[in-house]
């Protein structure tokens, strides 16, 4: 995401991570607002809603943690973002 904003808006890197920082705070404050209005429709309906809803928030962390795991993104570097939870970024032009 940071490498398609740096080329598509031609934004530093430092700019690119406060416009995805922005963007995700953004959509966690509707995510909150979303699920203060879930309107109740008694205690069963009411606990599968709950659940769904669970289960998509967890999907998302799921990612974030598959991300860490498999390696994909971060060049061997896993073990040290797991517990440094730190991401060394590389310049576009320098990452391969």
């Amino acid at each position: 995401m940071i490498t398609i904003l740096i080329q598509d808006k031609g934004l530093s890197i430092t700019q690119a991570i406060a416009y995805i920082e922005s963007e995700f705070l953004e959509l966690l404050k509707i995510i909150e607002i979303s699920k203060a209005e879930i309107k109740s429709y008694g205690p069963e309906v009411d606990a599968a809603v709950h659940s769904y809803v669970h289960g998509m928030e967890q999907w998302v962390y799921g990612n974030i943690v598959w991300s860490l795991e498999a390696g994909r993104y971060l060049s061997g570097e896993n073990e040290e973002a797991k517990r440094t939870l730190v991401v060394k970024l590389q310049s576009p032009s320098s990452a391969k």
